[in-house]
This record gives C-alpha cells, structure tokens and sequence, in this order.
C-alpha cells in the first residue's frame, strides 16, 4: 500500500520507485501496472476486487463456523464441510488439524 501511494506520488514529481527502495522495490511489472493506472487518473491505492472465495480475512469467521458445525455433527467430512462452506478441501483441512486440533 505504502509503495502503492509513493508510486502515486514519484508519478507527480517525475521520480522512479526504485531510488526510494532499492532492492525492497514492488517488481518491475506491479510498478508499471500501477503507474499506468495513476497516469489515467485512478485515486485508489486497494486492490480491485476479483471473483472467487475471500481472501484469509475471513478466516477467523470461517473457523468458528467449522466449529460449529462439527458441534452439532462430528460426522461431516472434509469434503462435506468445505461444499458447505464454499470453501476448499485443503482450508476446512487446515482449520481442523491446525486450529481445531
């Protein structure tokens, strides 16, 4: 986010990036991407949205539904839980052993 906003800013005062980071500087590709789209005018630094499941963010809401859930019936599966949570095997998986024990 931070380089996000510099870039913005390098943009206004006609300065690269990578004189402000070095080595620590987004790839060359982000930076060009994000210029691009501060030269037309875009204001916003966040990500655009994309379709698909949510990111980890959700993660400790998704925990406690898997919780609840085995609560009521200890007889779901892996597979049964992430159908049911729209959700992959591999997280409901994650949640049970690393969080869930």
């Amino acid at each position: 986010m931070e380089q996000r906003a510099n870039i913005k800013f390098c943009i206004k005062l006609g300065k690269t990036l990578q004189k402000l980071y070095g080595d620590g500087c987004l790839a060359r590709l982000n930076v060009y991407n994000w210029f691009k789209r501060f030269k037309n005018g875009r204001e916003d630094l966040n990500d655009d949205e994309r379709p698909g499941r949510p990111e980890a963010s959700n993660r400790a809401e998704l925990v406690e539904k898997v919780r609840e859930i085995i609560a009521v019936d200890g007889n779901f599966t892996v597979r049964m839980l992430a159908e049911e949570l729209n959700s992959s095997t591999g997280t409901i998986w994650k949640i049970l052993t690393d969080e869930l024990g």
